[in-house]
């Protein structure tokens, strides 16, 4: 069997086997109401595969935030064993686990059963979810094997391959599930591009220089505040920061998954008198995420599933895009300059 390489969704680049990558777990979107349609004598209902015109989630929206792993072949990928991956598929796990439908087996292909696959190869995680009693309830990050947590990813990933998988989203609609998947250079550049920019009253985005004037901020409305539930409620707003600059739908994947992470270091500094730079060195990952979903609102590129780019190991691909794209993109400006 062959090799098969995919395409960063980002950049149209191509990701090799043993290339470090970051991939997100997307849900298609659908519009808030169904349309009725007739056709040949028949009735039925069908959602439009949109919510919005635009937005990095006008047509998948992510369950996920970026996964640091590396390419192994045939659209899957091996999962690095950080502290942030484990809070990112504990949070996965759990949303599957409530939200995931079965879909019975036919001539073709078996069923796929989430819950059943967690009983059988993550036993402990099943014990923890079946034991939830309240809806929203969740696992602790610290509370997923690595080992179990692997082996049910490699059985979810077959049938997502397989598109076997199928889930309920905010409006209980039943999309298809699916990988997007990005090369590690442009998560990168990615986060470059986030820090190169400024907000509308000129304010950097370089996260020293943005954070340390949050903190500022934060500090200057709780100088006067001694009511610990209003302070609660300042800090909380804080949030807003971590938004940087993008609506909340976007930044949402990353500041849910580790919103303990961010509260705590918060308290550290604004309570406790550490500097700005400890909230940055222990939110560092999650805060680069961020900015990588930054850099993806500036260019307004939207989640998309993985493509194949075949054998394709020295980039043909990537490079013919980036040719092209540059090409078009020089002769629209040049015609558009002599018009205006």
């Amino acid at each position: 069997m062959g090799s098969f390489n995919v395409k960063c969704f980002v950049s149209g680049q191509v990701i090799a086997e043993y290339e470090k990558c970051r991939v997100a777990v997307i849900l298609q979107n659908s519009t808030f109401r169904s349309a009725k349609l007739l056709f040949r004598g028949g009735e039925s209902e069908m959602y439009g595969i949109r919510h919005a015109g635009s937005g990095i989630d006008c047509h998948w929206e992510a369950m996920t935030a970026l996964l640091s792993a590396t390419y192994s072949d045939c659209s899957t990928f091996k999962f690095d064993g950080t502290p942030e991956n484990q809070a990112i598929l504990a949070e996965f796990f759990n949303e599957m686990f409530r939200q995931a439908a079965t879909t019975l087996a036919d001539e073709r292909a078996p069923r796929f059963d989430f819950r059943a696959l967690v009983a059988e190869h993550a036993p402990k995680l099943h014990a923890l979810l079946a034991a939830q009693k309240h809806f929203f309830e969740s696992i602790e990050p610290e509370q997923l094997d690595f080992e179990e947590a692997f082996a049910l990813w490699d059985e979810l990933e077959d049938a997502i391959v397989e598109e076997r998988v199928f889930v309920a989203n905010g409006s209980q609609v039943i999309r298809p599930l699916k990988l997007a998947a990005m090369h590690e250079v442009s998560y990168q550049r990615l986060v470059a591009l986030a820090e190169s920019t400024s907000n509308h009253s000129g304010l950097s985005f370089t996260r020293d220089h943005y954070f340390t004037r949050a903190f500022e901020v934060l500090k200057e409305e709780l100088a006067t505040i001694e009511d610990d539930l209003k302070r609660f409620s300042r800090k909380d707003l804080f949030r807003e920061r971590l938004r940087v600059g993008m609506e909340s739908g976007h930044a949402h994947p990353v500041s849910w998954v580790f919103r303990r992470r961010f509260e705590a270091a918060v308290d550290a500094v604004v309570e406790d008198g550490k500097p700005v730079q400890h909230f940055l060195e222990v939110c560092k990952t999650p805060v680069e995420m961020l900015y990588a979903l930054r850099g993806l609102t500036i260019l307004g590129v939207p989640y998309a599933p993985i493509t194949f780019a075949g054998q394709d190991y020295d980039n043909v691909t990537g490079k013919r895009y980036a040719d092209f794209v540059a090409g078009t993109a020089q002769e629209i400006c040049a015609d558009r300059e002599a018009r205006y």
